[in-house]
């Protein structure tokens, strides 16, 4: 790994710790970690990925002009939404 993915990762890190959104369960669990710079850029040194959820599906079917009703779409992004917001 190189220098400056370590710098971002510890950068990240400490945007993290400094964040007024982040719970303090979870700023306690990051400061656990502050001294051991492995674990840091381990847990930081990229974004995580995410896949659709299957919303593709909906996506590409509405698109094509296929009868999947939006509720549907708007129900599921919802859901997702509320769930990422827990």
């Amino acid at each position: 790994m190189t220098t400056q993915t370590q710098e971002q990762a510890i950068q990240a890190y400490e945007q993290w710790l400094s964040s007024q959104v982040i719970d303090e369960a979870s700023k306690d669990e990051l400061h656990g970690i502050r001294n051991n710079e492995h674990e840091i850029v381990d847990r930081f040194y990229k974004e995580l990925e995410f896949g659709t959820g299957g919303l593709r599906v909906y996506i590409l079917n509405i698109s094509k002009g296929s009868s999947a009703p939006r509720s549907t779409l708007e129900s599921e992004l919802f859901s997702l939404a509320h769930n990422l917001l827990k």
